[in-house]
């Protein structure tokens, strides 16, 4: 008696164990199919619902969840990027209200990492971030942008 038990016992483990990496298997060849990089922006003005910046503070902010230029009427806040040829951002602004809250632009160095931002805040400073090619902040300094 127990030996069947012991047996069907390893077959329902057997076929459990199976179905599960069939279904592991599918998912990687699912996302493998379809890939995990998005397409590469060009040009602009391309607009989306909310921005992010990565864990380092003075690092690139990067646009998400992206919206039509028919939607932005429906959102208080958007944000408004252009890319360059390579798809890496070259500015990107936070419309409030229908006004420019603040805006960054980015300078990359001839060997492609992010080089200076000049970043417009809402006090209407212009403040110049420069960074070493490990994307460290290297200087900052503020200028006076209000007129």
């Amino acid at each position: 008696m127990w030996t069947v038990r012991a047996v069907i016992m390893r077959e329902i483990m057997g076929t459990y164990l199976a179905v599960t990496l069939l279904i592991v298997i599918n998912l990687f060849m699912v996302a493998g199919c379809h890939g995990t990089d998005k397409p590469k922006l060009s040009g602009g003005p391309f607009y989306f619902e909310n921005a992010m910046r990565k864990m380092k503070a003075d690092f690139p902010v990067r646009p998400v969840d992206a919206i039509t230029a028919e939607e932005i009427s429906k959102y208080k806040t958007y944000y408004v990027a252009f890319y360059d040829e390579k798809g890496r951002i070259i500015s990107c602004e936070k419309i409030l209200h229908g006004k420019t809250h603040w805006l960054s632009k980015y300078i990359y160095s001839s060997s492609g990492y992010l080089e200076k931002e000049e970043y417009h805040n809402p006090a209407g400073e212009i403040i110049m971030i420069y960074y070493d090619k490990n994307q460290n902040v290297i200087k900052k300094e503020t200028i006076d942008g209000r007129k």
